[in-house]
């Protein structure tokens, strides 16, 4: 089963660029932890299998200096590898919005390890 990574050597067939991330992901009332995002894709790890092709709504938790956002996506999911107890996904963003992250939406303390 191919991995969707590949190796330096190989031409990438991404349109944007990468970045390594640790971001909190949240999908309905589970999280997950983000891989790598760009700005057409996110990489996470979950607890649970998504079916390649399915379309999800997930958001993410951004820490900012203006404070914390909330990432809304729509994307369609590009692959999905079981690695261990958790689930590697790979999606392509379809739709995207940004918003300020009520604090009824409890990450930050949670998830960031603020205390």
């Amino acid at each position: 089963m191919k991995t969707g990574r590949q190796s330096s050597s190989q031409p990438q067939r991404r349109g944007a660029p990468r970045i390594n991330s640790r971001l909190p992901i949240v999908i309905g009332n589970k999280t997950g932890m983000s891989t790598d995002i760009s700005a057409t894709g996110i990489g996470f790890e979950f607890d649970e299998h998504h079916e390649v092709g399915s379309v999800i709504n997930f958001w993410v938790s951004l820490e900012t200096p203006g404070g914390p956002l909330k990432l809304s996506c729509e994307a369609v999911v590009a692959r999905a590898e079981k690695n261990g107890e958790k689930v590697m996904v790979g999606v392509k963003i379809l739709n995207q919005s940004i918003e300020v992250l009520k604090d009824s939406e409890f990450l930050n303390k949670e998830l960031h390890g603020d205390k």
